[in-house]
């Protein structure tokens, strides 16, 4: 008997961000915090950040270490990192005018780098409010500082790095700028993009030419959703973006194409009442689910986002009101219940092999075929149990080959293993001079779209094809040996 396993492509394996496999807690917290203050998360490979610390990963332990970061109110409510340097927001120093430290990591610790303010200082505008980080590039955002006549209007600055120390290179505005906006409230940069979102209902794009940032692209929801708090949260990875729409259910993927941003995909998270964070990176996006707590995953598979898994911890509280994901490893802030300490956990994904069977939903990359047998994923109504083998043909004499076994029966659905059908067909004999039978193939099971349960399913299309042809090779050499009798028992089984 032969069963047909999940095959996974070794290119897609090879990609941090496109493997398939099961999310488990890599690192319970290591730290708390008092339940009133709500520190930011963020990652970079082995390196993570949360509140006023840093975790560092050496195989599969992670290890605290204090960022040694100024004492600045409110630090540690926006972070981000890159290799190695940080920044980390303070918006509520100075009576909200808001500061920024940056930090870089010398191999062994971290070392103050600069500390970063608006010239001259303004009052309540709350500069750090959020931040990002890529390269010799960093992003602040002051989403309530006076845009001409618009109180609270909001602004983005970007500084480079340039000189050994951080240079103003712009500073960005909504193109419709109101009152009250607080443009800016969420933002993400990568290379020489960057994205801003706020709660009036759009997402803004921004790109690098030389030294001048312009405006590349304003992102709305699509005319089938409304377009209330579109826009929070933000993330930009590469070339995609993930737009979130606040107290509302669903996700919205943008890819770029050239210099064009289109539409790409909605996710509607199931089983989530707001949505309260976002992290993307690659072809994985995790939510955070609002008022209910916990987090879900998704994983963009064969041109389309399919649910991974729903991430939960042991622990009382609301997991997933900030999050940050890179490739296989996600930190999710936890919140305590009142009283409680806050605290953060990491979770890593351990991805489904070539050849190995999937346990979960999410784990087979759709599409992927080897040598005819191709993986169509996992889901709640895959392949049931094994089916019976055929029985084997008798061994002819004097090297006549066997009469055909009858063949194996396909798995009926909804078997609790979720595997697909594997009963052996009885093949015809060869006509080996020892009259020894042919090699079983094995038969294919069914689904059905109401069984539970989770395997994986086995494309019949590719995998027909090639059995029948294996079959007809067969039996032209065997009946070129069989006597008239033998050949009408064959042509009887195959009526069948």
């Amino acid at each position: 008997m032969r069963r047909f396993a999940c095959l996974t492509s070794a290119t897609l394996l090879l990609s941090a961000t496109a493997s398939a496999g099961t999310w488990s807690i890599q690192s319970q917290p290591l730290a708390t915090t008092l339940a009133n203050v709500q520190p930011d998360v963020a990652i970079d490979g082995d390196v993570a950040l949360w509140l006023w610390s840093s975790l560092h990963r050496s195989g599969a332990t992670w290890t605290l270490k204090s960022l040694g970061a100024p004492s600045l109110k409110g630090i540690g409510e926006a972070l981000a990192i890159d290799g190695t340097r940080a920044a980390l927001g303070a918006p509520e120093e100075a009576s909200l005018a808001g500061a920024v430290a940056t930090l870089t990591w010398n191999g062994t610790s971290w070392q103050a780098e600069s500390t970063l303010t608006l010239t001259p200082a303004v009052a309540g505008a709350r500069f750090g409010k959020s931040v990002g980080l890529s390269g010799d590039t960093l992003v602040v955002a002051a989403p309530e500082v006076k845009v001409g006549n618009f109180a609270q209007a909001g602004s983005v600055y970007v500084y480079v790095r340039s000189g050994g120390s951080w240079v103003q290179q712009g500073v960005l505005t909504s193109p419709t700028p109101s009152t009250s906006q607080r443009w800016g409230t969420y933002i993400d940069i990568d290379g020489d993009r960057i994205v801003v979102g706020a709660a009036p209902g759009a997402a803004h794009v921004f790109s690098r030419t030389g030294t001048s940032w312009a405006l590349e692209a304003t992102l709305t929801p699509p005319s089938s959703k409304s377009s209330a708090g579109f826009g929070i949260p933000v993330e930009l990875d590469a070339g995609r973006i993930a737009v979130g729409t606040g107290g509302d259910t669903w996700v919205v993927t943008f890819a770029l194409s050239g210099s064009t941003w289109s539409p790409e995909a909605e996710i509607d998270a199931p089983g989530v009442s707001g949505l309260l964070s976002l992290a993307l990176s690659g072809d994985s996006i995790a939510v955070g689910r609002a008022y209910t707590g916990g987090v879900e995953t998704y994983a963009r598979k064969a041109g389309a986002w399919v649910h991974e898994q729903a991430l939960s911890v042991p622990v009382q509280g609301q997991l997933g009101t900030r999050l940050d994901m890179d490739g296989n490893t996600l930190i999710a802030q936890h919140l305590q219940n009142s009283g409680g300490s806050n605290t953060a956990w990491i979770f890593v994904r351990s991805a489904c092999g070539a050849g190995c069977s999937c346990t979960g939903s999410g784990q087979c990359d759709t599409g992927d075929c080897v040598s005819g047998v191709c993986c169509v994923g996992c889901g709640p109504a895959d392949a049931g149990s094994d089916g019976s083998a055929g029985s084997g043909g008798a061994a002819g004499s004097s090297g006549t080959g066997g009469g055909s076994g009858s063949g194996g029966a396909g798995g009926s659905a909804g078997g609790a293993s979720g595997s697909p059908g594997g009963g052996s067909g009885g093949a015809t004999g060869t006509g080996a001079s020892s009259g020894a039978d042919a090699s079983a193939e094995a038969g294919l099971g069914t689904s059905s779209s109401s069984s539970s349960g989770c395997g994986c399913r086995v494309d019949k299309r590719g995998t027909e094809r090639a059995w029948w042809a294996h079959v007809a090779v067969a039996l032209l050499l065997a009946l070129r040996r069989t006597s008239p009798s033998q050949r009408r028992r064959v042509s009887g089984i195959m009526r069948r």
